[in-house]
């Protein structure tokens, strides 16, 4: 094993199974069997460590003790798959995730007819390769089916090129560690298939793969998968070249670490989704394209490989790798160059939207205004400074209060200094540039907590004639009441000038024409007479009718309405008003005997 540079530890498998919390947004349920989950794998890792570190390959049980562990292993990689599948809203995801819990199974498989085989010293029968092959297929084929977003423009160029990265960081990667010492040293003449060709590049191809999942992918949960199973595929690929160079695997040996470590990353793949919340993805609509460590990993284990082939005058590698990482370099500074285009084409965005959204500030109608705890003003908009005028004391300590109605600057200045998380809406009086009082409704928000503002907000809008009006249909509203009182006084005065006046008549029959009862009777109803004129013109002022206006002469008009009446000489008096009314009025005060 002197070629794996990076042999794993006991407590690396540990600290694996136990970086993965519950997630706080699962039910209670989900992250306890979540819980018991970690502890197990956790558990069953430390005895197998222990078996090794006891028996070793001198136990003559060796095989089948390592076949449990690892059967038990890979059933619960596999039963940890599906679950990850059923979690799956999308149907491609969940194919996805049922073809690696398959893939497992005939690993599974695969493994314990291996190590039997191997005890038993007897060669592997003919269709062990064609399982070998399935196997790989079924590797390819699940991570190449996972659902991805479609992704246009210059997302879909930045998409390419970390793509392209990655590609060559996978070769350079694996071309170093695993095809270079199978196919330039190999460790004996024997020839080899096409399924064992196939299980040499499957490892490196799969982790190629696994890269584009982590860039196709923007959520979380599958990121996170997608990174363990690019360790476990790039793990993966190291045991399978030795193999292929000759290296001979006992059961109960210590480098079955690296194996069982290449199940833990798939495990960590599955626990990734098991961990995350249930959500409807749809991938049908573009998304934004989000890059990650992964283009930058390769590029870092891609220098170090050349740096390695450096070191090492006799590899035959050094020429082709020093291109290849030349390639991968210039690649990203590409990739720079466009994610800068990019940030430019953003930041101009962005200054235009704030161009246009300070303008619409500066020409609005509302007054803003940002008050600080000390109640200076840090901003005040130029509408504002036309409502108030502009003067530099409104940027003072309270300096806005000297614009303030003096009986309402109080309440305005204790809401400021306490103010509530909530939203208030205010009305206070403020001085016009030209001496005035205007009205203001004012909503008052407390955004001190935003770091974006650090202020009291004050927006507010000049509601002057709004309130002219509303004091304006409070006075209409008391004349329509004085109108129905005044219509009801009238009918009952009626009322009761209709029963004087039918006793008069009634007493006039009664009694002779020239007497002086009757002469008093005439009075009364003459009285009469002008109360119900008086009522028929209450009547008049209180329905709800637009009056007629006309310009008339005054003087005419009282002339022709009553002619005893003494009009005095002179110009025309003109006015604008409503002849009717001004009728029912003159009858109700002069009466026909008006002199």
């Amino acid at each position: 094993m002197g070629r794996c540079l990076f042999p794993p530890a006991a407590w690396e498998s540990a600290e694996l199974m136990t970086a993965f919390a519950a997630s706080p947004a699962l039910d209670v349920r989900t992250r306890r069997l979540l819980a018991w989950f970690d502890a197990a794998a956790i558990a069953w890792t430390v005895t197998f460590v222990f078996w090794l570190l006891l028996a070793g390959d001198s136990s003559a049980r060796a095989p089948l003790v390592d076949m449990a562990f690892f059967g038990v292993l890979g059933g619960g990689v596999a039963a940890a798959m599906v679950g990850a599948a059923l979690r799956m809203t999308n149907r491609r995801d969940r194919t996805a995730w049922l073809l690696m819990a398959t893939a497992c199974l005939v690993r599974v498989f695969a493994g314990a007819l291996w190590r039997i085989l191997s005890s038993l010293e007897v060669d592997p029968p003919s269709w062990f390769d064609a399982l070998s092959v399935v196997r790989c297929l079924l590797d390819v084929a699940c991570v190449a089916w996972f659902a991805s977003a479609p992704r246009v423009g210059r997302d879909r160029v930045r998409l390419l090129l970390d793509a392209a990265t990655v590609g060559v960081g996978v070769a350079v990667v694996e071309g170093y560690f695993a095809l270079a010492p199978a196919l330039l040293e190999p460790a004996n003449g024997t020839p080899h298939g096409l399924a064992d060709l196939m299980v040499l590049l499957t490892g490196g191809f799969c982790a190629f793969l696994a890269g584009l999942l982590y860039l196709r992918r923007a959520d979380a949960g599958m990121r996170d998968a997608a990174l363990f199973l690019l360790l476990g595929f790039s793990m993966q690929a190291v045991p399978d070249a030795l193999q292929w160079n000759g290296s001979q695997y006992a059961a109960g040996a210590t480098v079955t670490l690296w194996w069982w470590a290449v199940w833990l990353a798939k495990l960590g793949a599955a626990r990734a989704v098991l961990s995350t919340p249930k959500a409807v993805d749809d991938r049908r609509a573009p998304e934004r394209y989000r890059s990650g460590v992964v283009p930058y990993l390769f590029l870092a284990a891609a220098n170090v490989a050349l740096w390695l082939a450096l070191d090492g005058p006799d590899r035959a590698t050094s020429a082709w790798m020093v291109g290849a990482v030349s390639v991968l370099t210039a690649m990203l500074v590409m990739r720079h160059v466009v994610e800068q285009r990019e940030q430019a084409a953003l930041a101009r965005a962005q200054h235009d939207q704030h161009r246009r959204f300070g303008a619409l500030v500066e020409h609005s109608y509302d007054a803003v205004i940002l008050v600080l705890p000390d109640g200076g003003a840090s901003y005040i908009s130029p509408t504002t400074r036309r409502h108030l005028g502009d003067d530099p004391a409104y940027e003072a300590p309270w300096g806005l209060m000297t614009a303030v109605h003096p009986e309402d600057a109080p309440a305005l200045r204790r809401i400021l200094t306490q103010p509530e998380n909530a939203s208030q809406m205010v009305s206070c009086r403020v001085r016009g540039p030209q001496g005035g009082w205007r009205t203001f409704a004012l909503r008052i928000v407390d955004l001190r907590a935003d770091a974006r503002v650090g202020a009291i907000a004050i927006h507010g809008h000049d509601v002057t004639r709004e309130a002219a009006l509303a004091r304006r249909l409070h006075e209409t509203a008391e004349a329509e009441a004085l109108g129905v009182f005044a219509s009801g006084l009238a009918h009952d005065l009626n009322n009761v000038l209709s029963a004087i006046s039918t006793h008069v008549e009634l007493l006039l029959q009664d009694v002779p024409a020239e007497s002086s009862a009757a002469q008093e009777l005439r009075a009364i109803e003459r009285a009469v007479a002008r109360g119900v004129r008086l009522t028929r013109a209450l009547l008049g002022l209180s329905r709800r009718k637009t009056p007629a206006l006309e310009l008339v002469d005054v003087r005419a008009l009282v002339a022709g309405l009553a002619p005893g009446a003494i009009v005095n000489e002179g110009a025309p008096l003109r006015a604008r008003l409503d002849r009717a009314s001004v009728g029912h009025a003159l009858n109700a005060v002069l009466g026909p005997d008006a002199t």
